[in-house]
């Protein structure tokens, strides 16, 4: 399930349980919910709350007032009245405002073949290929922002700095299977670029 919308980092860390907070107890709950026409969440009810009795499942419930899907399908048909499982995970790691517990996260966009060739046009060639790491912050509807480059091979020709150009075109699902908030968190973002003839690059692997 893509959603353009979904808690954020500081929505989860915000609705966590006081009394699991102050216990660093972590949950999950998992929650049946309709769909409005809109693509908005509502008749939420809990399906499984682990542990049971710690406020999971009425955290949750909060949460999924702020889910947001699209309100067609691809093949065109409108999600009124349809039905989720939203599964909602609490790790008592996301509490330590250094720690970015985001699990698997999913691409929801990618850089068009063409503008990965316009990213690194002016690149030396015939280097072979290039991988670039960039760490970044991922922003509301799931962009990435405040991008940097952790590391580039072969280093020092300047392939880092045109794979930023890309950061802007890279778009994440806004909530992860595991039941974890995206936004808010850093990723890691690896680029992969062949620096002989211009063949199609290979889609990359999100990483936390």
């Amino acid at each position: 399930m893509i959603w353009p919308a979904a808690p954020t980092y500081a929505d989860v860390v915000a609705a966590y349980p006081a009394k699991a907070r102050a216990a660093k107890l972590g949950g999950r709950a998992t929650l049946f919910c309709l769909f409005t026409r809109d693509g908005r969440l509502s008749d939420c009810t809990t399906l499984t709350e682990e542990p049971h009795g710690e406020g999971f499942a009425a955290a949750a419930r909060k949460l999924a007032e702020k889910f947001r899907a699209f309100p067609t399908t691809a093949d065109g048909k409108g999600l009124g009245d349809a039905a989720i499982q939203l599964p909602v995970t609490f790790d008592p790691a996301m509490l330590d405002v250094s720690q970015s517990v985001i699990g698997k996260p999913q691409w929801a966009g990618l850089p068009a073949f063409e503008d990965v060739q316009a990213a690194f046009a002016n690149t030396p060639k015939n280097v072979g290929t290039v991988h670039v790491m960039l760490t970044c912050t991922v922003q509301p509807a799931g962009w990435l922002g405040g991008c940097g480059v952790a590391s580039e091979t072969p280093a020092g020709l300047g392939f880092g700095q045109a794979a930023l150009a890309l950061s802007g075109k890279i778009r994440l699902n806004t909530w992860t299977t595991e039941g974890l908030p995206v936004v808010g968190g850093r990723v890691n973002a690896p680029i992969r670029y062949e620096s002989g003839d211009p063949v199609p690059p290979a889609a990359p692997a999100a990483k936390p």
